[in-house]
């Protein structure tokens, strides 16, 4: 099985080999078909997973490419067009951009038309991101220098939406203040985040949401299989293209 790891969670790309008769996703996956989506527990030569969290995978697509998807891009569709509605012109800050859910998000949000600000920890991130055409990058490891940064970018702009993942140096609490009024903030942490009612008393008139795609798996099937029929289609027309991604063959070799 070709895998690619993402926090405790295994995302898979590879062939059906049974498929049980009253399986809900059954009508869409066939016996021998190439798939990819999630399977908890994965690390096996064989695994048991619900036909709702796989799609075909479409051709063209190697197994690790494939792999590396599902919950990148799940996270991304959920957080700005569901519960942030990003659209066209919206300024959007995308929290600790370099990393996978970073990437997917500034590429995302450009599609949409939005003006994306970012942060990074090192020059080197920084730098590759620019060159994916944000607006800007500021410092994701020094609060007051993100501040500063973004202060001066942004002038007497302010932000729509951001989606968060930083919870250090009052990240948090640094980041509302930029939001205008009406703003979205997407969580998408487990440690140190706000609640609902600390966000209400800083801003009140901030929608505040927080996204955990592990429980909408479990939780919601479905949903998670119309995202993933989603993003099938887009890598099969050619509107998805692969992500950065390292192929590790340690489970191969030893």
């Amino acid at each position: 099985c070709t895998l690619a790891t993402q926090a405790s969670r295994v995302w898979i790309a590879r062939a059906v080999v049974s498929l049980p008769k009253t399986a809900a996703a059954s009508q869409s996956l066939r016996f021998g078909d190439r798939t990819f989506g999630i399977a908890f527990g994965c690390l096996r030569s064989f695994v048991t997973a619900n036909a709702l969290l796989l799609v075909a995978r479409p051709d063209g697509w190697s197994h690790a490419d494939a792999s590396a998807l599902p919950t990148v891009y799940t996270t991304v569709v959920v957080a700005l067009r569901e519960l942030a509605q990003v659209k066209k012109g919206d300024r959007v800050l995308v929290h600790a951009a370099a990393g996978g859910v970073g990437l997917t998000a500034v590429r995302y949000a450009q599609q949409l038309g939005a003006i994306v600000y970012t942060t990074a920890g090192s020059d080197e991130k920084r730098e590759h991101l620019m060159g994916l055409g944000v607006a800007h990058c500021a410092n994701s490891r020094n609060g007051d220098l993100f501040e500063e940064e973004l202060g001066q970018c942004l002038g007497e702009h302010r932000l729509d939406v951001v989606l968060n993942s930083l919870s250090h140096d009052g990240f948090v609490g640094r980041s509302l203040r930029f939001l205008g009024t009406g703003g979205r903030f997407v969580e998408l942490g487990k440690r140190g985040i706000w609640t609902k009612q600390e966000v209400a008393k800083e801003r009140p008139d901030v929608r505040y949401e927080v996204l955990a795609m592990d429980a909408l798996c479990e939780q919601e099937p479905g949903r998670f299989q119309l995202l993933m029929r989603r993003l099938s289609t887009a890598m099969a027309c050619g509107d998805w293209v692969p992500m950065p991604t390292t192929l590790f063959e340690g489970f191969q070799s030893g």
